[in-house]
Formats: C-alpha cells, sequence, structure tokens
C-alpha cells in the first residue's frame, strides 16, 4: 500500500497572537455582517478621498467570504488561503479560483480590508527555504513560498466617522452587534408598500419603494471610448480626480475624443493647455463636467498632442536613416577589406607582432 505524506504546513510560532494581534471574532457570520456594514458605510467617503482602491461590493463581500471560510470558526484566526493566480491554460489558483476574479482585484480587496482594520496579517508571505524546498518536493508540493497568515476580526479603527449621505437599509444589518439576551418579540413593518395619511387623503394609490435606475453596460459604450477611458484612468500623470474614477464613469466623457481618434496623450496635453494661466481644482465637485468643460474648448479635429508626436516621429524616422548608413558604411567596409590569408593581411599582421614584440622587450 503506497503512503503518502500530508502537505508540509508552515507552523505558526508561539506568542504570534498577542497583544493588538490577539482580537478575535464572534463568529463567522457576525463578522460578514460586520463587514457588509463598514463597506456600506464609509467605502464612498474612502474612495473619493483616494485611501482605498476601487473594488465591487460583491466581489468584495465574495472574496472576505471565502478568506472567512479557511479561518479558524472560533477564533477567526489562521486564515492561510492564498491570492493565487491565473495560469496559461485558463485555470486558477487560491483566492482567484475561488472568487473567479483577477489576481489584481483580489489584492485590492484585501487592501481594503487591511485599511478597514478587519483582517490583520499576523504572518507575512514569504520564499520558502532550501530545506524547505526540499521537504515540499518530497511530499509532492511543488509551492516556492508561504502565503501570509491573516486574523479576522471586528474592526479595530475607532477614527472611522459614519457617513450618513447614504440611507442604510437596517433589515440587511440587524446582527452588527450581539443579539439581545432573554425572550422577546420584534416585529417590523413591511417596506414594500409604502402607505400614508397623505396618500389616503389625497386618493392616491400606494406606491413601492423607488427602484434605483441602472447605469449602462460597458457594452453600450463605444469600443474607442472605453479603451481611452480606460488608459486615462491609469494614466500615472493624470489627475488624481481622473484616476479616482474607472472605465465606464469617464467612457461618455470620452466618447466624442475617440471617436475623431484621440489618445491619451491628447487628453493629457488639453488638460496641461487648459492649465495654463489657470488654476486647476485638485477635487472637482464635478470631475465628469469639469472635463467636459476643459475638452469643449479643443477642437477634436486637431489633437493637441499631434503636432509633438508628428516632431517625435520625425526624429524616430531620421534616427533610424542615421543607423541604417551607419550599418551601411560597416558592410561597405567589410567587403572592401583583404580576406584571410592574402599577403596584405599577412604582412599587417606580421607587422603588429613585431611592433608587440619589441613593446614587451622594453618593459623593465
Amino acid at each position: 500500500m503506497l503512503f503518502t505524506l500530508p502537505p508540509l504546513r508552515q507552523p505558526i510560532p508561539d506568542g504570534t497572537f498577542t497583544s493588538s494581534n490577539a482580537v478575535c471574532w464572534w463568529s463567522r457570520d457576525r463578522w460578514l455582517t460586520h463587514v457588509e456594514a463598514l463597506y456600506d458605510t464609509h467605502y464612498r467617503r474612502l474612495r473619493a478621498a483616494g485611501l482605498i482602491p476601487s473594488v465591487a461590493k460583491q466581489t468584495f463581500m465574495t472574496v472576505m467570504d471565502v478568506m472567512s471560510t479557511d479561518a479558524d470558526n472560533d477564533t477567526g484566526r489562521g486564515c492561510r488561503t492564498p491570492v493565487g493566480d491565473t495560469r496559461r491554460d485558463g485555470t486558477r489558483t487560491g483566492l482567484c479560483a475561488h472568487t473567479k476574479r483577477a489576481r489584481r482585484t483580489v489584492q485590492r480587496a484585501r487592501e481594503i480590508a487591511r485599511h478597514l482594520q478587519i483582517a490583520t496579517e499576523v504572518i507575512p508571505g514569504r520564499h520558502r527555504t532550501l530545506t524547505e524546498r526540499l521537504e515540499s518536493w518530497k511530499r509532492g508540493d511543488t509551492a516556492r513560498g508561504w502565503c501570509a497568515v491573516y486574523a479576522l476580526h471586528d474592526t479595530t479603527r475607532t477614527d472611522l466617522p459614519v457617513d450618513n449621505s447614504q440611507d442604510l437599509d437596517l433589515h440587511t444589518h440587524q446582527n452588527v452587534t450581539p443579539p439581545r439576551s432573554g425572550r422577546f418579540t420584534a416585529s417590523t413593518s413591511s417596506r414594500s408598500v409604502v402607505t400614508t395619511a397623505t396618500n389616503v387623503q389625497g386618493r392616491r394609490a400606494p406606491r413601492g419603494p423607488a427602484t434605483k435606475r441602472q447605469g449602462k453596460r460597458a457594452a453600450a459604450f463605444d469600443p474607442r471610448a472605453l479603451l481611452l477611458a480606460s488608459r486615462c484612468s491609469q494614466h500615472p500623470n493624470m489627475p488624481s480626480w481622473v484616476r479616482r474614477h474607472g472605465t465606464k464613469a469617464w467612457a461618455a466623457v470620452l466618447t466624442r475624443p475617440a471617436a475623431h481618434g484621440w489618445d491619451v496623450d491628447d487628453v493629457l496635453a488639453a488638460i496641461e493647455d487648459y492649465a495654463l494661466g489657470r488654476r486647476m481644482l485638485t477635487n472637482p465637485a464635478n470631475p465628469f463636467g469639469y472635463l467636459a468643460a476643459i475638452l469643449a474648448g479643443c477642437d477634436l479635429d486637431a489633437p493637441p498632442a499631434a503636432h509633438l508626436k508628428a516632431q517625435a516621429a520625425e526624429e524616430d524616422a531620421r534616427r533610424r536613416a542615421e543607423q541604417e548608413r551607419h550599418r551601411a558604411e560597416i558592410r561597405r567596409r567589410n567587403a572592401n577589406a583583404a580576406p584571410v590569408g592574402s599577403p596584405g593581411r599577412e604582412a599587417a599582421l606580421a607587422v603588429a607582432r613585431a611592433a608587440h614584440t619589441r613593446t614587451d622587450k622594453a618593459k623593465p
């Protein structure tokens, strides 16, 4: 009978969960509800301030749900789920496989969790030592490193102000605080029908709550506008109020410039030209209208960076022509050189050897 050794597991040193890392969760379900409440309450404000990356709520909660599954059910410690990646054959590993999200998306979700201080990294990830690698290969484990170990707990931050601009549905956050002890019953009114005295007196029919208007899907925009918006939101030289929003948010503003062949350099040049002699806003209240006003003063048929691109193309063509002339000169010299073994080459080599011999004899 073939006996297979279990996979090698990184030991957790004694004293790892001490001081601030000794926080535990009440339960997995309560922790997930607590995380969802924190996201709903603080995400918009933190995102607007540029303190956290952009991650949708469903994606964030999916990553947190998978991480909590791997943690100790009693304490929330020992979460070792690796981030994983997507291989060339399309297969995924780690959190990427469980959540069906890209590696960078999972990393952004964990960055938000660390900022909210609901997940503490008690042991950072590292490469395995040679001894650990050899022991891993004996057990059939081809991994080359250890993933980070996290402890999941309620937030330890006390400097998170409440954002009252959002109307949170308390029915989705009933378990944020521990349940009351003792026997009690609680009844809630139905939220599906809104009937008030004003509606009855005005003889108006009761109406349900207004549904949120759905935004456009990314497929509804011009692909050229989506490509331009993606490059603008990721360009390091763009203002922070541009990089703060995603691709779909800028697609509508950049549809007309993209249709006229604009690229990210043209948009950046238009912003820089607008800033000449003006005081640029660092945090406009309406960034989309602000960029639309900047682009409205530009001639769409004459991209701002077209002249610089023409100069760069001309300089590149001149440099390529110079390199080609240099290569042609080298080929001409090689073609006119004396062949190996010819009398002229042998005579030149003899003179060089004689000069080298005289130099050696002259040395003290």
